[in-house]
């Protein structure tokens, strides 16, 4: 299965920040621009971190 939406992975979790995905690769792409193609669960909670 592959997702429709990029979802975001903290750091050595293998779970997305949404909850809803799951990656055991080992190549992450970085997070450094916004998209529309972003799940916008992860992306919120990501700003929301970014902010702090």
């Amino acid at each position: 299965m592959k997702a429709n939406k990029h979802h975001y992975f903290n750091e050595g979790e293998v779970t997305s920040i949404c909850g809803r995905w799951m990656y055991f690769g080992d190549y992450r792409e970085p997070d450094t621009f916004e998209s529309p193609d972003d799940c916008v669960s992860c992306r919120r909670k990501l700003n929301k971190v970014a902010s702090k």
